[in-house]
């Protein structure tokens, strides 16, 4: 069986995402991929613990084995969630 790539682990992400209602779109820039998601499904709950926005993005770094940084957030006023995946990380 032949290895996911990083980009097919971006896509699948985004696939599951679109499922439950995170309204994603997956973009490509000099090599950088910049995961946006519209929606945030524990928004409530960050209101009031900040911290638990920690939890979309240990996910993201788990389930695609690379750091993921979030350069945008739903919660300090921004109108969609970023996440950055920078080309060297998993180059």
């Amino acid at each position: 069986m032949d290895e996911v790539s990083f980009k097919e682990k971006l896509e699948l992400i985004t696939r599951v995402f679109q499922e439950n209602q995170k309204f994603p779109i997956l973009d490509e820039e000099n090599g950088d991929y910049f995961l946006k998601l519209y929606n945030c499904l524990i928004y409530d709950i960050v209101q009031s613990q900040p911290l638990a926005c920690i939890v979309d993005e240990t996910c993201l770094q788990e389930l695609v084995g690379n750091r993921a940084k979030k350069v945008n957030c739903l919660s300090e006023g921004d109108h969609y969630c970023v996440y950055r995946f920078d080309k060297n990380d998993y180059e």
